[in-house]
């Protein structure tokens, strides 16, 4: 599992499981499609079936959102039966601000509460890294009209400006209740020529029940 990457510090565990439980030999990590580089086991050696590991980046990724991915291998020599990823946001608080409003037509299938609506949904985000701040600040909100979901962020955790494209992530609430995770992606069709208007995304998952997908 990767459990953290901040800091410019990547930390995994891994655990062998049943039936022939072997000691950890390896762990490793990547960014992106990189090579596959070792981590430092943190007590020192990889003797045992459950290890941590965590190993400093020696350069940092140019600003973007990156997927960071682990895997290991027992002393067996079975590895691990898919990579373990997360995501890794490399940001520049100088990048400026985001600001948006609007409506876009919601597609069936997209709220996974009622998959067959279809409608209007209505959208409003700014987004601001303030002097000296490690998370930016902001709001944003997202009404389906008619299809009782109204969606307001109560914190920011990063946001990533590269070009015409930005990518923020945080937490916030559907009408006013729970705690729910959201990743938002707009782009400005009048910074670039992939697009002959604005795009926007957004994706809402529920952090009190596994983390699955509402929107």
């Amino acid at each position: 599992f990767v459990d953290t990457v901040s800091n410019g510090v990547v930390r995994a565990s891994s655990a062998d499981s049943e039936p022939q439980i072997s000691n950890i030999a390896s762990i490793e990590y990547r960014i992106a499609d990189g090579s596959w580089e070792p981590m430092v086991p943190s007590d020192g050696e990889f003797d045992s079936p459950d290890e941590m590991a965590a190993i400093t980046l020696l350069a940092t990724p140019a600003p973007g959102v990156h997927k960071v991915c682990v895997r290991s291998t027992d002393t067996a020599l079975n590895a691990t039966a898919g990579d373990a990823c997360t995501l890794l946001a490399v940001y520049d608080p100088e990048a400026g601000f985001i600001t948006g409003g609007g409506w876009q037509e919601s597609p069936a299938g997209a709220y996974l509460s009622d998959p067959a609506f279809a409608g209007k949904a209505n959208i409003g985000f700014t987004v601001k890294y303030h002097a000296d701040a490690d998370v930016p600040s902001g709001q944003t909100t997202f009404h389906l009209t008619g299809g009782g979901l109204t969606f307001r962020s109560q914190h920011y955790d990063w946001m990533v400006v590269v070009g015409a494209k930005a990518v923020y992530q945080g937490t916030g609430t559907i009408d006013g209740e729970g705690e729910y995770g959201f990743q938002i992606t707009a782009i400005d069709a009048a910074y670039t020529d992939i697009a002959d208007s604005d795009l926007f995304r957004i994706k809402i998952w529920d952090r009190n029940d596994g983390d699955n997908v509402i929107y």
